[in-house]
């Protein structure tokens, strides 16, 4: 298997702006649905970006990596719905 270094640079920098999560929930949540909640939630930033990995895996995306460390530290209200791994 051969990598572009530029590429793989490029999804590293993505996943360090990235947050991944697990819902522990009986029902399944779909990535609109996570990605309106938590939208408004945190504060609606720039680039906000879900993606579902199924079986209530997320992964969020953001274009700040300050923001991410926002979240990390404790938004309000967050750690009462959920928490990040």
């Amino acid at each position: 298997m051969v990598f572009d270094d530029g590429n793989l640079q490029s999804e590293l920098d993505k996943c360090a702006k990235s947050l991944m999560e697990r819902l522990l929930a009986d029902c399944l949540f779909n990535s609109g649905t996570m990605e309106a909640t938590m939208f408004a939630i945190w504060g609606q930033p720039v680039g906000f970006k879900v993606q579902n990995h199924g079986g209530n895996v997320f992964q969020f995306f953001f274009d700040d990596e300050m923001v991410v460390m926002r979240i990390e530290r404790g938004t309000p209200g967050y750690s009462k719905i959920t928490y990040s791994i």
